[in-house]
């Protein structure tokens, strides 16, 4: 059982503005501080959603 409280941090912003950057930094400030964390960045989302997709549905490609 984890002991942290859960905690969503939400980057809003133009294109190009730093949001990924400064999601990936915190992410690793975080990670090495002992916290679980994950990242859901919306270029990473679409791709792991499409592998769960693809893996209900049963196919490989």
């Amino acid at each position: 059982m984890k002991v942290q409280r859960p905690l969503v941090v939400w980057f809003t912003g133009m294109s190009g503005a730093g949001k990924s950057t400064l999601a990936r930094m915190l992410d690793e400030h975080l990670y090495l501080s002992g916290l679980h964390t994950m990242l859901l960045d919306g270029g990473n989302l679409l791709v792991r959603a499409g592998a769960i997709f693809r893996s209900a549905r049963g196919s490989t490609t």
